[in-house]
């Protein structure tokens, strides 16, 4: 199994727990978000997974994958099921 940053898929939307604070699921393509994009930061033992919110070529939010249910990866676009 590979870690999540090292998983090549897009990314086409984050959701999260129900009652979670705050949190909102995200989608690429609603409310202007064109991408998610994993990565890691360091930690102090180890790498931590994040995710990188885009609005464009910009990062608008953060996202620690701890605080994450569901990735959900782009699918072909002849499986007729999306996100």
């Amino acid at each position: 199994m590979n870690r999540i940053c090292d998983d090549t898929r897009q990314v086409k939307c984050l959701l999260f727990p129900a009652g979670s604070d705050g949190l909102t699921d995200i989608w690429v393509g609603f409310n202007s978000v064109t991408s998610i994009v994993p990565y890691s930061e360091n930690g102090q033992m180890e790498a931590v997974p994040w995710f990188a919110v885009y609005h464009g070529n910009v990062i608008v939010e953060r996202v620690n994958a701890a605080h994450v249910a569901l990735v959900e990866y782009q699918k072909g676009d002849d499986d007729g099921h999306d996100c």
